[in-house]
């Protein structure tokens, strides 16, 4: 595999570093925004951000100082740009990821955890379930009809001011069945419509699925590991040793789960964070076959 490392900083000798050592990778060089006064570091030559200068490579490591945004970023590089803050992912697999990216994973979740994903595993949004909220009942109902609320636009339901959010729906079965969805974030109802149009447009046919959700009870619990999803996982707080559901330890007492405003639903949607400074679940996993997630026992 060959690689570049995209930035010039104290980050790029420990990145080179991990390279050299890997006998699978291929140690191209720098990468720079601007040209610089030096040709080479180290014997590495430094070449000048371009689609030429990456046509031959098959990952970017990003070491820059400012925030990688996805969205300005050239078509060349996108599906091959690799944020260096991944690298802190437990067991994190740079082929394996290169592969996500490009799959391009359609993640469905009941809330804002989907859009934080993304964020945190710097891909592009290719889903519509962002900064949303979906009642339980009507997320359940809303997933045993996924195929065809894909193909749904939303109806706007009522509209709040802009410090609320919106409320739209789904209606199918000649309007018979419905779920209802919150949507935050966004200027007005119809920016809401809009962006979620826009990203069911970038869904690939058979795409891979990932269902999350966060469990509430064991009832909810047994009735999600149900579901006839192959990829899915589900947050408990509780340990029932069902496939698919990772446990979050700490919070089993009731009076934690609900102090200071700060619920389970909550840790769960910011669970991607690490935890006294580890992660509790396999990040990595999420994407393959495997039911049990939980790092800790």
């Amino acid at each position: 595999m060959n690689v570049y490392i995209w930035g010039l900083n104290k980050k790029c000798d420990l990145f080179r570093n991990m390279l050299e050592r890997d006998e699978n990778i291929n140690f191209k060089g720098y990468l720079s925004d601007r040209k610089q006064c030096f040709k080479y570091i180290g014997g590495a030559p430094v070449n000048l951000l371009s689609e030429s200068a990456v046509a031959d490579c098959d990952a970017v490591i990003y070491v820059g100082d400012k925030r990688l945004n996805l969205k300005t970023l050239p078509s060349y590089i996108k599906q091959k740009v690799v944020d260096s803050s991944l690298f802190a992912i437990p067991n994190f697999d740079l082929k394996k990821y290169l592969q996500i990216v490009r799959e391009k994973w359609c993640i469905v979740s009941e809330d804002c955890w989907g859009g934080l994903f993304y964020d945190f595993m710097k891909m592009e949004f290719t889903s519509p379930f962002i900064n949303i909220a979906i009642p339980d009942e009507d997320y359940y109902r809303l997933l045993y009809h996924l195929p065809n609320c894909l193909g749904i636009t939303p109806i706007i339901d009522k509209e709040e001011d802009l410090t609320g959010y919106a409320t739209a729906k789904f209606l199918w079965g000649g309007g018979v069945e419905t779920s209802i969805l919150q949507l935050f974030h966004y200027k007005n109802a119809n920016e809401a419509i809009e962006k979620w149009k826009e990203r069911v447009e970038r869904i690939q046919p058979n795409c891979p699925i990932l269902v999350k959700k966060t469990i509430m009870d064991d009832e909810d619990a047994y009735r999600f590991s149900e579901l006839p999803f192959e990829r899915k996982v589900g947050f408990y707080y509780k340990n029932l040793n069902l496939p698919n559901i990772v446990y979050l330890k700490g919070w089993e007492d009731s009076t934690i789960r609900h102090r200071y405003n700060w619920n389970f639903r909550c840790y769960v949607r910011d669970s991607l964070l690490p935890v006294s400074g580890f992660f509790q679940f396999s990040v990595m996993d999420l994407f393959g076959s495997c039911p049990n997630l939980s790092r800790i026992s």
